[in-house]
């Protein structure tokens, strides 16, 4: 509820022993156990053309694609249906590790390209109920026959929420049994951790991650839909969005901002639950002893809380500064000693249990070049690390208690003492900021979250700490780069009816601007250096 940092730290291992518990949990009759949903075939050149605009790489992209498919219809596919969905359906094999999967999607009967798919594609192709069924070789394709087809097509032909999206087919009794084979297991907090996880997907009726391509904007999301008369249900469907007064006091000064608002009394409802499913997993006498005493905090911090928060955040290459006010009732004491408990003895406890250094050289393999392509290559991923680090990559394990005070009944909180002075005498005289994020992020009803991060000052700041080259074009590259509006990334948690959306948003034309300019600063140093 309060600390930043924490909640933007995972468990790689974690998340490889979930995966994997969901493509081998039940061994029955074969059955989907996810979907990955395609817009129509004919529509795809779209979307690919969408992504090659934004990266600057159309032609090679182009290229890419008429030399791999242009023999099998690309780009018009010939007699491919325009208002169908195509999906590639996972099975589940029986076999440790081993999936089989197959692509399910709509030909007229007259159309050349299954056999074209078969003959120079080595793929296997047939025909059932009416639809192509598209495979690796026969063993894979004999999974999707007569009998099975209708499920599958009621799958297939969902209508998608996003461009391209996979959804997890697992029925809730799957769940269900998985949880209840790690019931009482002491085997460590990863498998306690899936457990979790587990008992949360359980009540999860419809679990969707998903992209959206155009020209204007790239998105990244996920949907999930809970199973009524659930404690997901319960706290999905509670009120959310609407004003956030705090957030007049934050000043918009950083290169992020987030403001929330959602009901306390269903969040600190679901905590109970969290707690309970924590203490049935079985966890270690001293562990149990830690996740009491927070449950016990957190429980009495949340009777006084509004719901609201607002953060201004600065994400710098070393560390990430913040500030932020969070709306509520509290009384300097005993909350004061509460928040002093919590930042400074339980949060270092609870993050001793986070193996953070593993994490941070997983996030810096996903947005990382190799080293051989130069600092400059480096900078955009790297910066985008951070952000999704919530810090620095390299100073993850460097926890620092946050100062904070509670001022007319808010708490205002900050890692820099500076900055936590200037906002708690704003809050003390009521006073809004000049350039407040009220201005410029508000919440609709049903809206619980909303925020923004500015990556071409992120991008800028990697930018800062690296020797580049100093020579006139390489200061004019950077001189445009500064001088031109970029739209910054958002984020959007929508909430109600026992569903939850959350939206990441790219503007196309900031991409397309930061990659160029990676592109420029290459040519520069590399012009350097000829010289």
């Amino acid at each position: 509820m309060f600390s930043l940092n924490f909640l933007s730290r995972t468990r790689p291992a974690f998340l490889m022993l979930l995966l994997g518990t969901l493509a081998l949990g039940a061994q029955s009759a074969p059955k989907p156990f996810g979907v990955l949903r395609l817009p129509p075939l004919p529509s795809l050149p779209e979307k690919i053309n969408a992504f090659g605009y934004a990266t600057d790489t159309n032609q090679t992209l182009q290229f890419l694609t008429l030399f791999t498919l242009g023999q099998i219809g690309y780009p018009t596919f010939p007699g491919a249906s325009r208002t169908e969905n195509s999906g590639l359906v996972g099975f589940e094999t029986g076999l440790p590790g081993d999936i089989a999967y197959a692509l399910v999607t709509k030909f007229s009967a007259g159309s050349s390209v299954p056999a074209k798919i078969q003959q120079v594609g080595g793929m296997a192709v047939k025909e059932v109920g009416g639809w192509t069924v598209i495979a690796p070789d026969q063993a894979s394709l004999h999974y999707v026959n007569a009998n099975n087809i209708e499920g599958i097509l009621q799958l297939v032909r969902k209508k998608r929420v996003f461009d391209f999206e996979f959804e997890v087919t697992r029925s809730r009794e799957d769940m269900q049994r998985m949880r209840q084979s790690l019931s009482g297991s002491k085997a460590g907090s990863d498998q306690q951790g899936l457990a979790l996880a587990l008992a949360f997907m359980e009540n999860v009726q419809s679990s969707l991650f998903g992209i959206n391509l155009d020209t204007e904007r790239f998105q990244v999301g996920t949907r999930q839909v809970a199973w009524p008369d659930t404690p997901e249900a319960a706290l999905l469907s509670a009120p959310a969005g609407g004003e956030v007064s705090v957030a007049r006091f934050v000043p918009a000064t950083g290169n992020a901002g987030v403001i929330y608002h959602v009901d306390p009394v269903a969040v600190s409802d679901y905590l109970k639950v969290f707690f309970q499913r924590m203490e049935a997993t079985g966890e270690q006498p001293e562990a149990a002893q830690l996740h009491d005493k927070l449950e016990q905090t957190l429980n009495t911090i949340a009777k006084d809380w509004d719901g609201t928060g607002a953060y201004r955040l600065e994400f710098q290459p070393e560390q990430v500064d913040y500030a932020g006010v969070v709306g509520g009732d509290w009384e300097q004491e005993p909350f004061s000693q509460l928040l002093d408990e919590l930042f400074s003895d339980i949060m270092p406890a609870l993050l001793e249990e986070i193996p953070v250094q593993q994490y941070a050289s997983a996030v810096q393999m996903a947005t990382s070049t190799t080293k051989a392509a130069g600092p400059i290559s480096s900078a955009l991923p790297g910066a985008v690390g951070n952000v999704v680090a919530g810090g620095s990559l390299n100073t993850l394990d460097q926890y620092e208690p946050p100062t904070h005070q509670i001022v007319d009944g808010m708490i205002v909180i900050s890692n820099q003492p500076e900055r936590l002075e200037e906002l708690a005498a704003a809050v003390a005289a009521d006073r809004a900021a000049d350039d407040p994020l009220s201005d410029h992020l508000s919440l609709k009803d049903g809206q619980a979250l909303r925020a923004y991060v500015d990556l071409k000052s992120v991008y800028m700041q990697s930018l800062r700490q690296m020797n580049l080259p100093a020579s006139p074009s390489t200061t004019l590259v950077l001189s445009n780069l500064a001088a031109t509006p970029l739209e910054p990334m958002t984020i959007e948690v929508d909430t109600g009816n026992n569903t939850m959306t959350a939206l990441l948003t790219l503007p196309v034309e900031t991409v397309r601007i930061l990659s160029g300019t990676l592109q420029q600063l290459k040519q520069s140093s590399s012009e350097q250096r000829m010289h």
